[in-house]
């Protein structure tokens, strides 16, 4: 369904046949405009046109919440209430309804076009293009946090000012205008508008028409319509509706990006600093200084496991880590990610919050470790998601990692992508491990754990759940098998990094070649 604002329609055709009428809302929605008759349920979001002087408001009672257009000279006969346009007495009615009917024909092909488009799986760009006819102005789509997905010319956006070409160049609003937004509450009032319509901005040095695209009733998207040179109209006001309930109706169409999902102002610059997306540091440092944080300040990451949690409690999760200064928190993929700056917060008080909320919460979290330097948080959140999959492996009891207690798996696990398995290891693991596939003993996984427990009888067997004299019995029958100095200290930690090897080898299903027969 097409729908229309009043203005749009004053303004494309009404007015230039000498309506002045300002008492109705020009952001008032029209679907169809039709002949004033006998209407037994008038509908308001019609414009009904009196064309035959016969047949005057039948059927129309006082207060009826409708809009007429008719003649100056018929004005005196509405029923009482009833909100009306006039034009001069001698303008042909006929005439303005065929041009508002028009009007709708243009609005319902563009609708036919794009639906055609969207049945032909055509991208958001693809659409944006095709909708650049509708308006000489600039179309362009961001996210919630303002960060560009398509637009639909680049130069018109570098004519505008400096604070589009800025986002053309970054992807990003600049700093300055950002922190001016969320400061004087223009970026909340932003993100709660359902309709288009005009923003005369406090940051933005131009005016624009902006249409917020919810899906499952939260804002997913800005849609903004811009004209450097002039006062937005209403025919801009026309097309963001249209095509943002467009692609409301075809939410899918923009599943091709990843969306802000909090509503945050630094989401999408956080994600893409962890994706593979480029982010020159000149953009780094201008959005970090946002928070008062430097390039070369100390950070340390943790990840909390969002699987099976709604939005509701994602908000949640955020509203209490942010509560402190220093701390921030986005969703990347199906993890929240805690970002500290430990020129604010220490690591003890980052490792102490997260255990705290893993305990509260039933929460998996990852705790990370320090490093120096923004630019080098991409590499440290590619090692917490290794370490979490490690720590889901080998977890060691509670739900909350410490990533040094599990960085030796990632040591292990860089060497076994690096080279094959079996031409590091020691002849004597090798054989263990063969022996027990053989025999259907427990081998192995025994000299492992006297090893780890520094061949600590009481311990190892604690571990193992046997009793210290099936222990020494397994032993004796493992020292009938190899041949390892257990006092050489080189020979006893290749033999403990060798097991490791395999153990992760066979758990994580990493390929080698052969294994070799004994």
């Amino acid at each position: 369904m097409v729908k229309l604002p009043l203005g749009f329609l004053m303004e494309e055709c009404i007015q230039k046949h000498g309506c002045q009428q300002k008492s109705v809302p020009a952001y008032r929605w029209i679907t169809r405009v039709e002949a004033l008759g006998i209407h037994r349920c008038p509908d308001r979001d019609t414009l009904y046109i009196q064309l035959d002087d016969s047949r005057k408001f039948e059927g129309i009672l006082p207060g009826s919440n409708i809009l007429v257009l008719l003649r100056e000279d018929d004005v005196a006969g509405l029923p009482a209430g009833m909100e009306y346009l006039s034009v001069p007495g001698n303008e042909d009615l006929f005439t303005i309804m065929g041009e508002l009917q028009d009007l709708f024909t243009e609005f319902r092909d563009w609708q036919d076009r794009l639906l055609d488009e969207c049945s032909r799986h055509s991208s958001l760009q693809d659409l944006i293009n095709l909708s650049a006819s509708m308006t000489p102005n600039h179309i362009y789509i961001s996210d919630m946090s303002f960060k560009i997905l398509v637009y639909t010319d680049q130069e018109i956006m570098r004519e505008i000012s400096a604070t589009w070409r800025y986002q053309l160049a970054h992807g990003y609003l600049p700093v300055h205008v950002m922190k001016g937004m969320i400061e004087n509450g223009e970026f909340d009032r932003l993100n709660g508008y359902r309709n288009a319509r005009h923003v005369y901005s406090e940051n933005f040095n131009v005016p624009f028409v902006t249409k917020n695209i919810f899906c499952h009733n939260r804002p997913q998207a800005h849609l903004f319509v811009v004209n450097s040179m002039k006062r937005p109209q209403f025919r801009d006001i026309a097309v963001a509706q249209m095509l943002g309930e467009f692609l409301e109706e075809h939410y899918f169409i923009l599943s091709e990006f990843k969306l802000n999902h909090t509503g945050n102002n630094y989401e999408a610059f956080f994600s893409d600093a962890l994706s593979d997306v480029s982010v020159d540091s000149m953009a780094v440092e201008r959005q970090i200084s946002l928070f008062e944080w430097k390039m070369d300040d100390s950070y340390m990451l943790s990840i909390i496991n969002l699987s099976g949690r709604d939005e509701n409690f994602c908000r949640v999760m955020m509203y209490q880590i942010e509560e402190d200064s220093g701390f921030m928190s986005f969703l990347h993929d199906e993890h929240l990610v805690v970002l500290a700056n430990l020129s604010v917060n220490s690591a003890e008080g980052m490792k102490n919050r997260m255990r705290k909320l893993s305990d509260s919460y039933s929460l998996e979290i990852c705790i990370g470790r320090e490093f120096k330097g923004f630019l080098n948080i991409r590499e440290d959140y590619n090692f917490l998601i290794a370490i979490m999959s490690y720590a889901q492996v080998y977890g060691k009891g509670g739900m909350c990692y410490d990533s040094a207690d599990y960085y030796v798996y990632h040591i292990v696990d860089r060497v076994l992508n690096m080279a094959e398995t079996r031409r590091l290891c020691s002849e004597d693991a090798l054989m263990l491990q063969s022996y027990d596939h053989g025999h259907d003993t427990d081998y192995f996984d025994t000299y492992y754990m006297y090893l780890l427990y520094d061949r600590n009888i009481v311990r190892a067997s604690q571990k193992l759940h046997i009793h210290r004299n099936t222990l020494m019995y397994r032993l004796d029958k493992i020292h009938d098998l190899i041949h390892l100095d257990e006092e050489n200290i080189a020979q006893k930690v290749h033999m403990l990094m060798s097991m490791m090897m395999l153990q992760h080898q066979e758990k994580f299903q990493i390929a080698d070649e052969e294994e070799p027969d004994f």
